[in-house]
């Protein structure tokens, strides 16, 4: 929904506004801020019913680990186990290793970094098997004190710790404590439920590209790493030594009051675990006049979005409603450099007229069937472009051949574009074609399959659409 939302106006997406940028340098007027509002509108409409209808037929049901701590009783705790070599419950089945226990709740279980959440009873373990279990502090007592299990661990900056450690550094030293004083332990163990959390690493973070081992989150905020969830695959071994991407989840483990922290310095967004309020700051009112401000004389056509943009981040910054730390990190230094590289490249095939050759070789083939062959020619090359790249580049590569097709046949180059600027847009077959499908992937526990399930026909709609609409919407 956001996706399709973002097609709406002209700064709703990154794309739109490159197309309007490249436009603009070609010697054209620009497009108008709600240009793209009539098509957008109608992709809202139809991507809306096409997910109501087909969404819970298409996509399985899973739920990450956050989830299931969501739900759990008062009074249950959660701790991780690895089974060791030799171990006796290797061989055995869930119901059969957890017989003696009912209380106990086998939430997940990680094998290979294949995880597999609420694992039926008939599910047989391994060595090696890490186990995530739910129970009450008495029980997780007993298991911890089981030889044939060893407590898991999480990655504290350069080191290894047991996970739990409240639980095991105080209530394993005083054994009794569990049968004599329950209450007492049962709110230090508490906190073993109450700091773990999910999180996802937003696109403009900091940790992108550093390891886990440098981040510093149990140095600065006491935090600790238990698992990585990337692409549909969880990762719990050389942590240390692994690299964050964009949109990776991580499960932490640490004091509500510094997942807060986390949450707030904006480089990983909790999306499980700690419960967050919503702030209305003193400068909320000149934050949104400034912004309306903006959009009114972009869509008045006074100055340029681009510069009227640019001004109220100067306002922000002057009013104090916007951090300089805060705007500079809102900076993506990777889309910079991909633009820096690609936009000069539109201009090269431009240039050496291999935009011209591309546009008289599209012609060839689909004109003879009309303006909405164009269109869907256009908007299919560069849908297709998007999920393998990513929708800046294609649009920066496929615009110059957009205004050659205009040049080459007379016809308003308006039409033409918007059919790239949707097409770079509405991007929904892979994980990696548009930004917004990577940040959801680890938290709805989607695979590269869901998304080609879902995606496919979601992006032949929307095809079909462009190509009959934007011939209507814009006399083509």
């Amino acid at each position: 929904f956001s996706i399709l939302g973002g097609t709406c106006t002209l700064f709703g997406t990154s794309t739109n506004l490159l197309v309007d940028a490249l436009y603009r340098e070609s010697g054209g007027p620009g497009l108008r801020v709600f240009e793209f509002l009539p098509l957008g509108l109608v992709f809202v409409g139809l991507g809306v019913g096409y997910v109501v209808l087909f969404a819970p037929r298409l996509l399985p049901s899973r739920k990450g680990l956050g989830d299931l701590l969501a739900i759990q009783a008062p009074g249950r705790f959660v701790t991780e186990v690895v089974l060791r070599r030799g171990s006796r419950y290797a061989g055995q089945s869930v119901a059969q290793a957890f017989s003696e226990d009912r209380e106990i709740q086998v939430l997940q279980v990680v094998r290979d970094e294949e995880a597999l959440l609420q694992p039926e009873s008939d599910f047989v373990l391994e060595e090696g098997d890490v186990v995530f279990l739910e129970s009450s502090a008495r029980s997780i007592y007993h298991v911890m004190r089981d030889p044939e299990l060893e407590r898991g661990t999480a990655v504290a900056d350069e080191m290894r710790v047991p996970l739990a450690d409240v639980l095991a550094g105080e209530a394993l030293e005083n054994p009794r404590a569990i049968l004599d004083e329950p209450a007492e332990v049962a709110e230090r163990v508490g906190r073993v439920d109450l700091r773990i959390a999910e999180a996802v690493v937003t696109p403009n973070s900091r940790f992108v590209g550093r390891r886990v081992r440098d981040l510093g989150l149990n140095r600065k905020h006491g935090i600790q790493m238990l698992a990585i969830r990337r692409l549909g695959r969880q990762h719990q071994y050389q942590l240390r030594e692994l690299r964050l991407h964009s949109g990776d989840v991580l499960l932490v483990q640490g004091e509500p009051s510094s997942l807060r922290v986390l949450n707030e310095e904006g480089d990983a967004l909790l999306i499980e675990g700690v419960h967050q309020s919503l702030t209305f700051p003193a400068k909320a009112p000149a934050a949104i006049a400034i912004m309306a401000a903006v959009v009114l004389l972009a869509s008045l056509g006074v100055a340029p979005i681009v510069l009227l943009a640019l001004g109220g981040v100067g306002l922000l910054l002057a009013t104090r409603c916007l951090d300089p730390r805060d705007a500079l990190r809102a900076l993506e230094p990777d889309v910079i450099l991909l633009l820096a590289g690609t936009i000069p490249l539109g201009r090269a095939l431009e240039e050496v007229g291999l935009a011209g050759r591309a546009a008289t070789a599209l012609l060839g083939v689909v004109e003879p069937f009309g303006p909405w062959a164009i269109v869907a020619a256009l908007y299919v090359t560069t849908s297709c472009l998007t999920e393998i790249l990513s929708n800046n580049a294609t649009a920066v590569l496929l615009t110059p051949v957009a205004l050659g097709v205009a040049a080459q046949t007379g016809v308003d180059p308006r039409p033409l574009l918007i059919a790239i600027a949707f097409g770079a847009s509405a991007s929904f077959a892979t994980p990696i074609g548009y930004q917004t499908n990577t940040l959801v992937m680890g938290p709805g526990g989607y695979r590269f399959a869901d998304y080609l399930r879902i995606g496919l026909p979601m992006n032949l709609i929307m095809m079909i659409a462009a190509s009959l609409l934007i011939p209507l919407f814009w006399n083509l």
